[in-house]
């Protein structure tokens, strides 16, 4: 194991460094079930990617993380938290003291929860925020000793640090992200990690004027109903990255929501992690949405069918590629304008000729699809009120339903039964009766069955 007590070295992070990685993941078998070359190839993944991108994407909260109850993965965490401990002059208060090291679990534990989603870890060093009652920290953050760790881990040239403040356009709060020696060390720590579940399970991203104070919707509201449902039947089930189950609505809570859990932010394509890992310790399957926008759109506004490769039809047409029609698709139905719309493709590459011939192709395809005007807004929305429901649905029916954008994770067994609610509600929120629109929907199974 590394010995970060060692003096502090500029070169830290090009030196060769000992890998703790597929010990304790080999033992996550209550949450994951690798083979050798999964944990090979995760490794190597780790080892040759960059930090993450400092954007909003990128970032996740400090959150008050547990390790999942396993006598192997707790005895790997405590070597690395003895090894850590000898950067620290600990204090002779008891109370202090054990403040301390529940904020070194803390950190260590969100570290290894960033280095595995490739997210830095925000926090916040305004003090009034550690009160009682505040968001998103509670009491059980002791500032005075968050503090301490996060400047011992920096002295110690063990975190990238970026320093937070306010802006001509906001504030930012200060970012960190183990360097490559610490980060090859917790991140298999990440995938064991969990989060009490516990309200607010809905919240609210860019609010307009007069919801910025708005913390709680009404209890009878429909929505948070279904979400507390929700999360109080999973509190008793297991799965990676346990944590809430929220509703995030955009500007105000009339505009619908977007359901998240942290769950969805494993690796799924450059890795396939999350496709590995385990609901209540068996194997998983996802079913998604196919081409699920581009559908909506043509559903609500046509009570069109898209077929069942829209983006392959309209490929054809303008003679590229299936992907590049689904990125131009992707921005032309989220930008408010044409001008908007330009500006996005273009800083995705697209120029002006290859522009105008994705939109006349699509425009010939789908005539009825509107393009540059926010939709994108829309259907995202009514995705969150769609998989909430086939959530609440399991629920009833005692089964665990977790979010993944457009799609779910199930066990194994329940893939069918998930494909038809999700079926049944797409439909009843996108057709009117009549409508010869539906969607198509796709299974991916657990590689390790």
């Amino acid at each position: 194991m590394t010995n970060f007590s060692d003096c502090k070295s500029s070169s830290r992070e090009e030196e060769e460094f000992p890998m703790l990685t597929t010990s304790p993941l080999a033992h996550c078998s209550s949450v994951f079930k690798p083979t050798p070359e999964l944990l090979a190839e995760l490794d190597q993944y780790i080892l040759e990617r960059n930090i993450p991108e400092d954007i909003y994407e990128c970032h996740r909260f400090l959150t008050p993380l547990t390790l999942i109850d396993d006598c192997f993965l707790r005895s790997a965490l405590d070597d690395v938290l003895a090894e850590l401990h000898g950067l620290f002059k600990w204090p002779s208060q008891t109370t202090y003291r054990e403040a301390l090291e529940q904020m070194l679990e803390f950190v260590v534990l969100n570290l290894a929860l960033g280095a595995l989603t490739n997210k830095w870890t925000l926090i916040d060093k305004n003090k009034s925020h550690y009160s009682k009652g505040s968001s998103p920290y509670t009491t059980e953050f002791s500032y005075s000793a968050l503090m301490k760790v996060i400047d011992t881990l920096k002295q110690a040239e063990l975190i990238r640090l970026f320093k937070g403040g306010k802006y001509v356009k906001g504030s930012m709060l200060t970012r960190i992200y183990p360097v490559k020696a610490l980060e090859q060390q917790l991140y298999p720590f990440g995938l064991a990690v969990r989060q009490s579940l516990r309200p607010p399970y809905l919240t609210i991203n860019e609010p307009e004027a007069g919801w910025d104070v708005v913390h709680e919707v009404d209890k009878e509201h429909p929505d948070r109903r279904m979400m507390y449902a929700i999360n109080e039947a999973f509190d008793a089930h297991l799965w990676a990255c346990k944590g809430p189950v929220v509703l995030k609505y955009k500007h105000n809570v009339f505009t619908g929501g977007r359901v998240y859990t942290p769950f969805q932010t494993l690796l799924a394509k450059k890795v396939p992690l999350r496709i590995n890992t385990l609901i209540d310790g068996e194997p998983i399957a996802e079913v998604d949405f196919n081409a699920s926008h581009i559908r909506m759109g043509l559903a609500l506004f046509g009570g069109e069918d898209a077929g069942d490769d829209p983006y392959r039809k309209i490929a054809d047409y303008a003679q590229t590629t299936r992907d590049k029609v689904k990125g131009y698709i992707t921005i032309a139905l989220s930008c408010d304008s044409p001008k908007s719309a330009h500006n996005a493709l273009n800083s995705k590459g697209y120029k002006g000729a290859v522009i105008s011939t994705l939109e006349n192709a699509t425009r010939h395809c789908y005539p009825s699809l509107r393009l540059y005007d926010g939709l994108g807004i829309h259907l995202q929305s009514l995705e969150g009120q769609i998989l909430m429901h086939v959530m609440y649905q399991g629920v009833l029916e005692g089964k665990v339903v977790l979010p993944i954008h457009d799609a779910v994770a199930v066990k194994a067994q329940d893939a069918e039964w998930a494909a038809q609610r999700m079926e049944a509600a797409w439909v009843q929120v996108c057709c009117k009766k009549g409508d010869a629109a539906r969607p198509r929907l796709k299974t991916i199974i657990t590689q390790t069955q």
